[in-house]
């Protein structure tokens, strides 16, 4: 990039109206650059001069000179004496060092001269965004961040678990996904050929749905954790993926555009999500899911087998691995207690397994979409809105951030996510349609530096569900 600066102010200087005196470099220490320009040729430190070489290539049947001047790079002048000043070195060409800098300079072959008015505001901009700690020109920016460099966020919740649309009782996630269908004999423990009789039967009829049964209590994991990675891809489109595990499982691809503005009622200004009036559109694909995938020990100690439930005798025949000549209930009664034992053990697995299988069913992830609108009101107000149709999630919400301090595009005092060691306040809420709860959001973020942003944010119900969470994001190239 810096021999693309450096041809750009070498076409510059090739302009005939730009043409005028050169002068010397003297001298090169490190990055300071002695020069024979002082203040009777009207020097002013922070002036900036490029540096150049006069490159002799003569022709061998000619000797015409066939080549010309060529960009080194940039001086700032430091400090003026009257016919010598010093500069510092703000941009070189790329496979030029100073050492080799400084051989020329004492041979006479580098030279200075003024920069042309357009490509010192270049320059000028490049030097203060390196001076403040920033790593990009505002042309190489959107507002996630700059342009093609990769940005990782972390975030992790702990509290209440997931609530989804579970049945009061644990016995119902029999009745909920295996009525009218068979168990598969491989989750039995004895032969096939003994549950011949058992498999065409309702499981639901065999399971003690009488005996005082407890309601089901919310169960799954506490933790909840998702890496979002965002990237922006150009000065409108900003790529994005996300990949959750725990209380919530989501992987999703998508992408992020600002558009044009187009509510220029509302002024202009800028903001960490975009130019004041300016819509902002993403749109998510994945696939994803909330709950857990089995039911917890707790639950599964409800399930118990009725009194009532007893084995045939092809079962008992199996079970006692011998061919009786007597009927089943003839057998002494240790032997039928010994069967019977057996007998509502296998038909309670076979319970845990089907109501296992009623709970990954309610909690299977699924296919779907999540879009949002974010649109900045004023700099310090911005209105966010977005749907989401993944698997059980089926919700729709909304907030509204609050900027304690507004911002600048590309400001030293600033990250992609607004003002540094600045609060920023979100309120919001949403609504999950399927499990008919709604939740009310609390988030704070806090720009900790050019670089690393922490957060937190805390969803409640104010009744049995709260959780909060922390956030870290870090812009591997500086805003």
């Amino acid at each position: 990039m810096r021999l693309l600066y450096g041809l750009i102010c070498l076409c510059f200087t090739l302009a005939p109206a730009l043409a005028q005196d050169t002068g010397y470099v003297l001298q090169v220490a490190g990055r300071l650059v002695f020069v024979d320009k002082g203040e009777q040729d009207n020097m002013r430190p922070g002036d900036f001069l490029q540096v150049i070489r006069q490159e002799i290539i003569k022709h061998p049947e000619t000797g015409e000179n066939l080549a010309g001047e060529v960009a080194l790079g940039v001086v700032r002048i430091v400090e003026v004496f009257p016919r010598l000043s010093t500069a510092e070195v703000v941009d070189l060409m790329r496979g030029m060092s100073f050492e080799m800098l400084d051989k020329e300079a004492r041979q006479g072959l580098i030279r200075i001269r003024a920069l042309p008015p357009e490509a010192e505001m270049m320059i000028l901009e490049r030097v203060q965004a390196r001076e403040s700690g920033l790593m990009a020109a505002p042309d190489r920016l959107n507002p996630d961040g700059v342009l093609r460099q990769f940005v990782p966020e972390v975030r992790v919740g702990i509290g209440s678990r997931q609530d989804a649309t579970w049945p009061a009782y644990t016995y119902q996630l029999i009745d909920a996904s295996t009525i009218g269908s068979r168990v598969g004999k491989t989750n039995l423990a004895q032969p096939d050929s003994a549950f011949d009789g058992v498999l065409d039967r309702v499981l639901l009829s065999m399971a003690d749905t009488t005996s005082t049964p407890q309601e089901l209590a919310p169960f799954g994991g506490s933790l909840e954790t998702q890496i979002n990675i965002i990237y922006p891809y150009s000065e409108r489109i900003t790529l994005l993926a996300d990949f959750g595990f725990g209380n919530v499982s989501r992987l999703s691809i998508g992408a992020r555009f600002y558009s044009w503005h187009v509510f220029k009622f509302l002024g202009n200004g800028y903001t960490p999500d975009g130019q004041v009036g300016t819509p902002v559109f993403t749109l998510k694909l994945g696939k994803a899911g909330k709950g857990p995938s089995k039911l917890s020990s707790a639950g599964l100690a409800q399930l118990n087998v009725k009194d009532t439930v007893k084995p045939d005798s092809i079962y008992a025949v199996t079970a006692l691995d011998t061919v009786l000549t007597t009927e089943y209930v003839n057998l002494s009664q240790a032997l039928i207690t010994h069967v019977d034992t057996l007998f509502r053990g296998n038909v309670k697995d076979m319970l845990h397994d089907v109501a296992n299988a009623g709970v990954k069913s309610l909690n299977k992830d699924g296919l779907g979409f999540s879009m949002g609108v974010t649109w900045p009101i004023t700099r310090h107000f911005t209105l966010h809105g977005d749907w989401t149709r993944m698997g059980n999630i089926k919700e729709y919400g909304g907030k509204l951030t609050y900027y304690m301090r507004s911002v600048d595009k590309a400001d030293p005092r600033v990250n992609p996510d607004g003002r540094i060691r600045s609060l920023i306040l979100s309120v919001g809420g949403r609504y999950d349609t399927g499990s008919k709860q709604s939740v009310l959001d609390f988030d704070l973020v806090f720009p900790i530096a050019q670089r690393y942003t922490l957060s937190s944010a805390v969803a409640t119900d104010f009744n049995k569900f709260t959780r909060v969470g922390m956030a870290f994001k870090t812009y591997l190239k500086g805003f």
